[in-house]
């Protein structure tokens, strides 16, 4: 299967609460396996510095990805589960398309 491959920043959809989602794709049909999810960074105290932190989807397109999946309940609208906590401490949900703050 071909190398996982990512949208670059001008394909972002916002969901909200200063956070918006690329995608995760693989294959030649291109098939979404996750989302880098962009947003400022809370531990820098710099509002103005942005990154982002990548979840794979559980799904069969994904194997052999290292890292850990979240259950696709939904690609669109967007829901997954569990929560999504970021190495800055940026938490939250991505339920019915949008960001919901942990």
């Amino acid at each position: 299967m071909p190398d996982l491959q990512h949208d670059d920043d001008q394909d972002r959809t916002d969901i909200g609460h200063g956070h918006a989602i690329s995608w995760y794709t693989r294959g030649p049909d291109e098939t979404r396996v996750g989302v880098l999810i962009w947003h400022r960074a809370l531990d820098t105290g710099d509002d103005a510095t942005e990154h982002a932190g990548g979840v794979y989807f559980d799904v069969p397109e994904s194997v052999g990805l290292t890292g850990a999946r979240w259950q696709l309940v939904s690609l669109d609208p967007l829901h997954i589960e569990p929560s999504v906590l970021c190495s800055c401490g940026d938490h939250g949900f991505i339920r019915d398309g949008h960001w919901i703050p942990a």
